[in-house]
C-alpha cells in the first residue's frame, strides 16, 4: 500500500470494558476512498470500533492515527432528530460553525443535500410527521452536509421495511461511488454487507477476519450469481463460528 493513499492507520489497538476484551491487538490500514462493512454476533465489538473511530470512546491500547482535522460523521440506528426542529432545520444544524455560512449558502447547500436524499419538498416537515425511512434519510443528510471524509454507520438501515432498505442501499453505493467518501457500515445483514462494500471485517468471539469483495455490480446485481455466491460463503463462514 501506498502511504499517500493511506487514510487511517489503526495499530494494535485492544479495547477492554468491565474487565472484558471487546477488541484485542487489531491493526488494519484504510486507504482513501474505501467502504468497509463490518458483521458479526452482537456484543462482539463492532460498535466498540465505531466509537473509537468517531473518537467517542479511546482505545484501551494501541492507536488511531488521521490525517489532521479529518472531517467525521455519523449515522446509527436511532435516526435522533431534534423534534421541534423542522427538516431544513435539522440538517442546517450540522453545517460547521467554522463554515461560511450565510443564510443564502446555508439554504443551498441542505437543499442540495435534500436533492441528494430524494426529500426535495420537506424542508418544512417536523420528525413526527414522516415514515421511518425518511426520518433515517434525513439523519443520513444531516452526517452529509458537511462533506465528511469519514463517514461511520451504526446499522442505520436494520429498522427499515426491506424496500425502503433496498432503496436507501442503492443510494448509498451510488453517493459513495461518486464521492469516494471512506465509509464504515457496521451491519447484522450479510447480503447487505456484500451488496454495499469493497471490504467486509468478520468479527467472531475470538478475533477479526478480513475480507475482500469480488462482485462486479450490475443494473441487477441482486439477483446475480456471483453476488449470491459470495453471500452464501459469507453465510456459511459466520455459521462456523457459532
Amino acid at each position: 500500500m501506498e502511504r499517500d493513499n493511506l487514510l487511517i492507520a489503526i495499530n494494535h489497538v485492544f479495547k477492554t470494558i468491565k474487565e472484558k476484551t471487546l477488541i484485542e491487538d487489531f491493526s488494519l490500514s484504510v486507504n482513501k476512498g474505501d467502504f468497509i462493512s463490518i458483521i458479526g454476533p452482537s456484543g462482539c465489538g463492532k460498535s466498540s470500533l465505531i466509537r473509537l473511530l468517531a473518537r467517542l470512546d479511546s482505545p484501551s491500547k494501541g492507536e488511531i492515527t488521521y490525517p489532521k482535522n479529518i472531517n467525521i460523521s455519523c449515522v446509527f440506528q436511532d435516526a435522533a432528530l431534534i423534534p421541534w426542529l423542522n427538516v431544513f432545520e435539522n440538517i442546517n444544524l450540522a453545517i460547521p460553525c467554522n463554515a461560511t455560512k450565510t443564510k443564502i449558502s446555508a439554504k443551498n447547500k441542505v437543499e442540495e443535500i435534500l436533492s441528494l436524499v430524494k426529500l426535495s419538498g420537506f424542508e418544512s416537515y417536523f420528525p413526527h410527521e414522516l415514515s421511518g425511512g425518511m426520518k433515517m434519510r434525513v439523519s443520513i443528510a444531516r452526517a452529509l452536509v458537511s462533506d465528511p471524509q469519514l463517514l461511520l454507520m451504526d446499522e442505520p438501515f436494520s429498522s427499515l421495511d426491506e424496500i425502503v432498505r433496498n432503496e436507501l442501499q442503492d443510494d448509498l453505493w451510488d453517493y459513495w461511488s461518486t464521492k469516494k467518501v471512506n465509509i464504515f457500515f457496521v451491519t447484522h445483514s450479510i447480503s447487505e454487507a456484500v451488496f454495499l462494500s469493497q471490504k467486509i471485517l468478520i468479527f467472531n468471539r475470538q478475533t477479526i477476519e478480513y475480507k475482500e469483495c469480488q462482485s462486479v455490480r450490475t443494473p441487477l446485481f441482486r439477483f446475480n450469481p456471483n453476488y449470491l455466491n459470495e453471500v452464501s460463503e459469507l453465510s456459511n463462514r459466520l455459521r462456523s463460528y457459532v
